[in-house]
């Protein structure tokens, strides 16, 4: 069975400690993609790939799921 391809927006300190964290524990998900405005932050989550363009992700037919940690008044 394939993983399923998880995509993180907003890499913040809630993105990284809380959902990215998680979503590790979880067996058959992938963590694919991670999506913030810094692309340092993006890049620590330590997911496959890396973008600062939020419409990048939703344009993606291989993502299977969002997570959506960005600051409550940003969603």
């Amino acid at each position: 069975m394939s993983p399923v391809r998880v995509a993180l927006i907003g890499c913040g300190s809630v993105g990284r400690r809380i959902h990215a964290a998680g979503l590790r524990l979880v067996p058959g998900v992938e963590l694919a993609l991670a999506c913030s405005r810094s692309k340092e932050s993006a890049e620590a989550i330590g997911a496959s790939e890396t973008t600062q363009d939020y419409r990048a992700v939703m344009a993606r037919e291989d993502i299977d799921a969002v997570v959506i940690a960005t600051p409550n008044n940003l969603h």
